[in-house]
């Protein structure tokens, strides 16, 4: 499999570095390196992506098991960096102003089944216990719907990536005057309180042998902003951590 690793991979190298130095000196060229170095890594990635698969359904030969834990691995490899690619453009769109939102009413118990759905197996794997506190079944936001599936989604694997096997994750949603009320909780590791001034921060890692960009909590602070709501994380001693988020149900009443 040698043709895996056939790229110019050189040449993408310099050319990050030559963008790396050009954006310590302005905005516009910190622009130009991050389309740049997205576009220069999506396209070999997407190749690597396409050949392991083609590897993988037997188009080059059956395959023992080493094999195919090694492909599998390269596999969970390549969708970390899509991951943090996707993370990092989301991000600098967000920064430049320039991340444009289309609003409808979005039903966040909806949302939040099919995410608790798509989750299952995480779930299962580590034997954590999940109860639910819903309190209407229809409890919809004016809001891009896309952004409130990340919200839910970055809130939900983070809640399951601290929990330990045979934990516990605890979720509540519920109207709120004006508002719906989103809780998280689970039962991980004490947050030190000069990590929770810091956990929304960009690249901010709670633990460092757990996989991840470090970027989930940034941009879903920034996405929650975005719709004019609040986020913060508490840390109870003895029992867990909670992560809460409150948004406005009508972004058309809320003023500035």
């Amino acid at each position: 499999y040698s043709f895996l690793f056939s790229f110019p991979l050189l040449k993408i190298l310099k050319r990050i570095i030559f963008y790396a130095a050009l954006a310590k000196y302005s905005d516009q060229q910190k622009s130009t390196f991050i389309t740049t170095v997205s576009h220069e890594l999506k396209n070999p990635i997407l190749i690597m992506k396409t050949q392991i698969l083609n590897i993988q359904d037997g188009l080059f030969g059956l395959l023992n098991e080493e094999q195919k834990k090694a492909l599998e691995l390269c596999q969970n490899i390549i969708k970390r960096i899509s991951r943090l690619i996707n993370d990092l453009l989301d991000l600098h769109k967000i920064e430049s102003g320039v991340f444009e939102l289309e609003r409808k009413l979005c039903n966040l118990v909806e949302i939040l089944e099919r995410q608790i759905k798509e989750s299952e197996i995480m779930f299962n794997k580590k034997r954590i216990k999940l109860t639910k506190e819903i309190g209407a079944a229809d409890l919809s936001v004016w809001a891009n719907q896309d952004k409130m599936i990340l919200i839910i989604s970055n809130l939900l694997s983070n809640a399951i990536k601290y929990t330990p096997e045979e934990g516990e994750v605890a979720i509540k949603i519920y109207p709120f005057d004006e508002f719906v009320r989103l809780e998280f909780f689970n039962t991980g590791e004490v947050i030190t309180p000069d990590k929770i001034e810091k956990i929304f921060n960009k690249f901010e890692r709670l633990n460092l042998t757990k996989e991840g960009t470090g970027l989930g909590l940034a941009i879903t602070k920034d996405i929650v902003e975005m719709h004019k709501g609040k986020i913060w994380a508490e840390s109870l001693s003895g029992e867990g951590n909670r992560f809460i988020v409150i948004l406005p149900r009508d972004l058309r009443k809320v003023k500035g």
